[in-house]
């Protein structure tokens, strides 16, 4: 996932808190030293963008770049993009002159809060509706109580009948 992979995701947030693929995951499947040379493209490309005099040096990179990786990896790789988005259009405040690592990490700490607020609120909506087509289920096949008592008398003589039946040929096998 390139840095251009930052639009699309802040075109579809929706999508990007339904993502399965976390930061631990692509850990998992591809090696620390992948996430860490993907978050330092994201880093690098922040500071490309960021109309600023003082710039990170690689050393802060790859220190931030381990810390969001280590701390973070819970975070979506799609979330990481969103974050990107959204600290370059100022979501998180101003730069001030300078990429600064430790501002970074406290914006990224101010993203995790929102995202825990929306992330909670998409599980809410998720279980509504799971309820609401529970219900709709619940409506279309329920049945009353004296429906089902009518339905047991009947299995019960279907029973008997089939007992019956059972007992007459072996009556009559005898």
């Amino acid at each position: 996932m390139s840095p251009d992979a930052q639009a699309l995701a802040a075109a579809n947030p929706n999508k990007v808190y339904r993502s399965e693929i976390s930061v631990t995951k692509i850990k998992l499947a591809y090696g620390f030293k992948v996430v860490e040379v993907w978050l330092m493209a994201q880093l690098e490309n922040l500071n490309r963008y960021a109309g600023v005099k003082n710039k990170m040096e690689f050393e802060q990179m790859e220190e931030l770049a381990r810390i969001i990786a280590i701390d973070y990896g819970y975070l979506r790789g799609a979330e990481i993009l969103l974050f990107f988005h959204r600290l370059k259009k100022g979501a998180y405040g101003p730069l001030y002159g300078s990429v600064d690592p430790l501002l970074l990490a406290n914006a990224l700490c101010q993203y995790d809060n929102e995202r825990q607020v929306v992330i909670a609120r998409i599980q809410a909506e998720d279980e509504q509706k799971r309820l609401n087509e529970q219900r709709e289920h619940s409506a279309k096949y329920a049945i009353t109580r004296e429906e089902c008592e009518r339905r047991k008398k009947l299995s019960r003589r279907k029973r008997f009948v089939e007992l019956s039946h059972k007992k007459k040929i072996s009556i009559l096998k005898k």
